[in-house]
């Protein structure tokens, strides 16, 4: 999937020449946007296991627009930043395309996501049938106490989660050219 721009279009360009060069079949789809991205993906998705998104989907989280199977690879060479956090972070299925140099600022992971099974752990209650009364009580309460302070803290770590990404996603601004990642890409490859 190609965007329609002109570092997108060079990229596309060198890309194909790459593909030429070892005999590899592809399909070109040129999109303006993640609703025709969405599209697009539906109608090819059957077809297809890897896809190659140039100057389009890496600040959208793919895997929630898209619904991909899970034998799908994505590849993104984007210059749009900053990157959506899910494909930062979810490198089984998205592959980003960036120079190394280039430093995306992304928050750290225990930052932004939290293991839900950290806040089922101790949500379940025990029940003793042959305890005092006077015991169950006081066991009933400390539970109840443990459960509000998790509910707070659970609060505090989603609106300094809320802070962290806003002020991660509050600009929009450009990486190196696609065009440049594809020729850094090619000249690895000695097919300069």
């Amino acid at each position: 999937f190609v965007a329609s721009d002109v570092d997108a279009l060079c990229a596309c360009k060198i890309l194909q020449a790459l593909f030429q060069c070892d005999h590899v079949q592809y399909t070109l789809v040129p999109v303006s946007g993640w609703q025709e991205l969405e599209t697009a993906f539906l109608e090819h998705k059957e077809q297809f296991h890897y896809f190659i998104l140039i100057n389009c989907g890496a600040n959208i989280d793919l895997l929630d627009i898209l619904q991909p199977d899970e034998d799908a690879i994505f590849f993104v060479c984007d210059t749009h930043r900053p990157v959506n956090v899910v494909n930062v972070y979810n490198d089984a299925q998205i592959k980003l395309l960036i120079k190394q140099d280039d430093d995306l600022e992304v928050p750290a992971y225990d930052d932004i996501f939290r293991d839900e099974e950290e806040d089922e752990e101790h949500s379940g209650s025990e029940s003793d049938n042959g305890s005092e009364p006077s015991e169950k009580r006081t066991r009933l309460e400390e539970e109840i106490v443990a459960r509000t302070m998790k509910r707070r803290q659970r609060r505090e770590w989603e609106a300094q989660r809320r802070d962290i990404l806003f002020d991660y996603e509050q600009y929009e601004y450009h990486g190196t050219s696609s065009a440049m990642v594809m020729f850094d890409l090619a000249w690895m490859m000695s097919k300069d």
